[in-house]
């Protein structure tokens, strides 16, 4: 679960690469619209350095804006989107509306995840603070004491500036949606896409009333499986039944990168997480999960395998 990654990352934080981003240490209030722009700029422009050579940077058609939809990479949505505006198709429509509500559910794991690691920093952090103000602190606990600062006021503006832009993609995703519907009301895309826009909002009855479309217009959308796959595991708590039906969306469509983030998403074991985090690793070693928590899911997993592997003493 989500919980897994936060608390790798709050474990393995202070001593490690931490989420470098820019803004004030400690932040009073969550960014504004301009602030929260400029933050999550800094943040995928910072992952798609680390892709610089990645051919889908640059589309050329909108099967190209399908493999980027597909692979779920923050950094490579903007450029599908940007390219499949270009086309008056309803087929680019629809793919810009799923890269939408894709990048805000995509930005809101990512708050998730690094608010949770300040969560459970903050403990840490308010014991260090009494025994500063007592004197207590050597000079080796005081450097420690403000990169927790530090690494907490970083890391609380990056996720609320990806909560704020979140909600943007979302409704923009939502947006597009309607003109798809209104374009194609006899086709189940337009559907499939105001599904997930009313699942994210959690809006079941009309969330149920879109799967009722789709499957009128394409029971055999392997989106619907996806679908039925959230709704088991967000409405339903039924996780063995949410895997089931994510793991036969990757059965039909082997590079459907967001059905193997759902599994992950979906672990209570370290070593679970580990083994679903090694098959999204594969899918796409370039994912936002994997570039930002990846080195802390695997050093976790190595700390996990060392307790597990030492000996116990007698008593």
């Amino acid at each position: 679960m989500r919980l897994f990654i936060s608390l790798a990352l709050a474990t393995l934080a202070l001593g490690c690469a931490m989420v470098d981003t820019e803004g004030p240490s400690i932040p009073t209030a969550g960014p504004s619209m301009e602030e929260a722009k400029h933050i999550v700029a800094s943040f995928e422009t910072k992952q798609a350095e680390k892709t610089a050579t990645e051919p889908l940077r640059t589309p050329k058609s909108l099967d190209d804006v399908l493999d980027i939809l597909r692979k779920d990479q923050v950094d490579l949505f903007g450029p599908g989107i940007d390219f499949a505006a270009k086309s008056a198709e309803v087929r680019a429509l629809t793919l810009r509306a799923q890269i939408e509500l894709a990048w805000g559910e995509a930005q809101l794991i990512l708050a998730e995840t690094f608010m949770g690691a300040t969560k459970h920093l903050r403990g840490q952090l308010s014991a260090m603070e009494v025994k500063e103000a007592s004197g207590g602190l050597d000079d080796v606990e005081k450097d420690k004491l403000n990169e927790l600062r530090k690494y907490i006021g970083q890391t609380t503006a990056t996720a609320e500036a990806l909560s704020k832009l979140a909600a943007e993609h979302v409704a923009a995703g939502a947006k597009l949606s309607r003109e798809v519907i209104e374009k194609k009301p006899s086709e189940y895309y337009g559907y499939r896409v105001a599904a997930d826009f009313y699942r994210l909002r959690q809006d079941w009855g009309k969330f149920d009333e879109m799967v009722k479309k789709i499957e009128e217009t394409n029971p055999n959308s392997n989106g619907l499986v996806f679908l039925q796959g959230v709704s088991a595991a967000q409405r339903e708590g039924n996780i063995p039944k949410a895997i089931d039906f994510f793991k036969k969306a990757l059965e039909r469509d082997a590079k459907f990168v967001r059905a193997q983030v759902q599994i992950f998403l979906l672990q209570s074991s370290i070593p679970d997480l580990y083994a679903e985090y090694s098959k999204l690793k594969l899918l796409n070693p370039n994912h936002q999960i994997v570039v930002w928590a990846g080195d802390y899911i695997e050093r976790a997993h190595e700390q996990f395998k060392a307790q597990r592997e030492r000996p116990r003493t007698s008593k």
